[in-house]
C-alpha cells in the first residue's frame, strides 16, 4: 500500500508537469488537483489542432485504454517505446514544436517519471495481489468458520426443535388416548341413558296399567256393594310409583340430551386432533418419525439418529421448524386434554344420574308389583268372605233346579193323565146316556186342572230364567276368583 501511495504521488507530479506545459501552450489555469481523468479531458479539449501523427496524448491515451488487458511490465515497455518514438519524430522536426517539447532533459524526466511510477505501481500491484490473496484466504477461512458456525447453530436448533417436535408428538399420543377413553365412556353413557329411557317408559306404562286396575277394582267393589266389606289397599303405593317414574323418565331424558351435547363437543375435539395430526405429519416427513401413537422417548431416539446420519439439508430443514406453530399445537393439545377431562367428569355425573334413575325405576317397579299384589289380595279377601254365601246360594239354586226338573216331570205326567181321563170320559159318555149328563162337569174340572198346570209351567220357566241369570253372574265372579282357594269350591258346587 505504501508503494501504491508513492506511485500516486509520482503520477500527481507528472500530471502537474503536463498541466504546466498545457498552461504555457493554451493559457490553461494550472492550479488544482490533477489526475488522469481531468488531465485527459483538458488535453482532449485543447489538443484538437495537433496533427494526428504527432498527437502524443492520443497515442498514450490509446495505450492506456489497453492497460487492463496487459500486464504492467508490457504496458510500461509499450508506453516508453511510444514516448521515445514520438520524441524521435519531434527531434526530426524541431522547427514545428516548441523547444520545451523536444528538450532532451524534459523527455528523460518524463520517461524517468513514468518508469518510477510504473515500478512503484508494479510493486503496489504485487503487494495488492498478495493482499488480495490474503483477503481471499481470510474470506475463505471466514466462510468456513461461518459455515461451521451455521452448521453448529443448525445442529443446536435442530436438536432443540426435534425435542420440541417430539414433545408435541408425545402429547398428541396422550391426548389421543384421553379422547379415545372419553369416546368409549361416551358410548357407554349414551347406551345406558337410552336404556334407562326405554326401561323408565316401560315401567311407567306398567304403573299406569296398575293404577287403572286399582280404579277398576274399586269401581267393581262399589258396584257390588263390597267396598265396605274390605278396604282396598295399594293406591298409595301406585301414587308413589307414578311420581318416581315421572322423575325417572325426566332424568333419563335429560341425560340423553346432555349426552347428545357432549357428542357434538367430542366431534369438535376430534377435528382439532385431526388438524394437529396434519400439521405434525408435514413435519414428520422431514424427521422420518411417525406421529401414530409414538411416545416421546421413541420419537427423540429417531430424531437423534437423523441428526447423526442425515445431510446438512435435513438438519437445516429441522432447524427451520415453525416453533411458534409447535407451541400453538402443544397448547391446543393441552386444551383438548382439559376438555377430555371435563367430558369424563360430565359423563361420570350422567352415569350417577342414570344409576339414580334406574334405582327409581327399580323402586317404582317394586311398588307397582306390591300394589298389584295388594289389589289381588284385596279381591281375594273380599271374595273369600263372599264365597260361603255364594256356595249356599248355589246350593239353593241347585235344589230349586232339582225341584223344577221333578215338577216338570210331574207336570208332563199330569198332562198325560188329564188327556187320558178326558178321553175316557168322552168314551163313557158315548156308551151311557146317563153318564152324558155329568160329562160336562167332569170336562170342566179337567180343563181347570190343565190351566192351572200351564200357569205353574210358566212360573217354573220364569224361575229357570232367574236362576240362569244368577248362574251367569256367579260365572263372572268365578273369573275373578280363578286364582283363589274359593274358585275350586264354587266350581265344584256349580257342577
Amino acid at each position: 500500500m505504501e508503494k501504491a501511495g508513492e506511485s500516486l504521488v509520482s503520477s500527481a507530479i507528472c500530471f502537474d508537469a503536463i498541466m504546466r506545459v498545457a498552461c504555457y501552450l493554451w493559457k490553461i489555469d494550472p492550479s488544482g488537483e490533477w489526475n488522469y481523468v481531468n488531465v485527459k479531458e483538458k488535453l482532449n479539449k485543447h489538443g484538437g489542432d495537433c496533427k494526428e501523427a504527432y498527437n502524443i496524448s492520443k497515442k498514450l491515451n490509446d495505450i492506456a485504454e489497453n492497460m487492463e488487458s496487459m500486464n504492467l511490465t508490457a504496458w510500461k515497455k509499450k508506453t516508453l517505446e511510444a514516448l521515445q518514438k514520438t520524441y524521435d519524430d519531434v527531434k526530426l522536426n524541431t522547427s514545428r514544436y516548441h523547444w520545451s517539447v523536444w528538450n532532451e532533459g524534459k523527455v528523460e524526466g518524463v520517461k524517468k517519471a513514468i518508469e518510477d511510477a510504473m515500478d512503484r505501481l508494479e510493486i503496489a500491484a504485487r503487494k495488492f495481489d498478495l493482499s488480495h490473496a490474503a483477503v481471499d484466504k481470510a474470506k475463505k477461512k471466514l466462510s468456513d468458520a461461518s459455515r461451521r458456525v451455521e452448521e453448529t447453530n443448525n445442529s443446536l436448533l435442530a436438536s432443540a426443535n426435534g425435542k420440541m417436535f417430539c414433545e408435541v408428538v408425545g402429547q398428541l399420543s396422550r391426548s389421543n388416548e384421553k379422547l379415545r377413553a372419553a369416546g368409549k365412556k361416551l358410548t357407554d353413557a349414551t347406551q345406558s341413558a337410552l336404556d334407562a329411557v326405554t326401561i323408565s317408559k316401560r315401567v311407567q306404562a306398567e304403573v299406569v296399567i296398575a293404577d287403572e286396575l286399582i280404579k277398576e277394582v274399586g269401581v267393581w267393589l262399589r258396584g257390588h256393594n263390597l267396598a265396605l266389606v274390605h278396604k282396598l289397599s295399594g293406591t298409595h303405593d301406585v301414587a308413589k310409583a307414578s311420581n318416581a317414574m315421572s322423575t325417572s323418565v325426566h332424568a333419563a331424558s335429560k341425560a340423553v340430551s346432555i349426552v347428545n351435547e357432549i357428542e357434538q363437543k367430542m366431534k369438535t375435539e376430534r377435528e382439532l386432533i385431526k388438524f394437529v395430526e396434519t400439521q405434525l405429519a408435514n413435519m414428520s416427513a422431514v424427521t422420518g418419525a411417525s406421529i401414530s401413537d409414538v411416545e416421546f422417548d421413541v420419537c427423540s431416539s429417531r430424531v437423534s439418529e437423523i441428526l447423526k446420519k442425515e445431510s446438512s439439508e435435513v438438519i437445516r430443514s429441522i432447524a427451520k421448524f415453525n416453533t411458534a406453530l409447535l407451541t400453538r399445537l402443544n397448547a391446543t393439545l393441552h386444551q383438548i386434554d382439559e376438555e377430555a377431562d371435563a367430558i369424563k367428569q360430565k359423563l361420570s355425573d350422567i352415569s350417577e344420574k342414570v344409576h339414580e334413575a334406574n334405582s327409581r325405576v327399580h323402586s317404582a317397579s317394586l311398588l307397582e308389583k306390591q300394589a298389584t299384589e295388594n289389589v289381588r289380595e284385596a279381591i281375594v279377601g273380599v271374595l273369600s268372605a263372599v264365597v260361603p254365601k255364594l256356595c249356599a246360594t248355589v246350593g239353593e239354586l241347585r235344589a230349586l233346579r232339582d225341584r223344577s226338573v221333578a215338577f216338570n216331570v210331574h207336570a208332563v205326567r199330569a198332562e198325560a193323565n188329564i188327556s187320558e181321563w178326558v178321553a175316557r170320559t168322552d168314551g163313557a159318555a158315548k156308551e151311557s146316556d146317563g153318564f152324558a149328563d155329568s160329562s160336562g162337569s167332569v170336562e170342566g174340572a179337567f180343563a181347570t186342572a190343565g190351566k192351572r198346570l200351564e200357569v205353574l209351567k210358566r212360573v217354573l220357566h220364569r224361575a229357570d230364567e232367574q236362576r240362569d241369570k244368577v248362574v251367569g253372574e256367579l260365572a263372572g265372579y268365578m273369573a275373578v276368583l280363578e286364582n283363589s282357594n274359593g274358585a275350586s269350591e264354587l266350581n265344584k258346587t256349580l257342577r
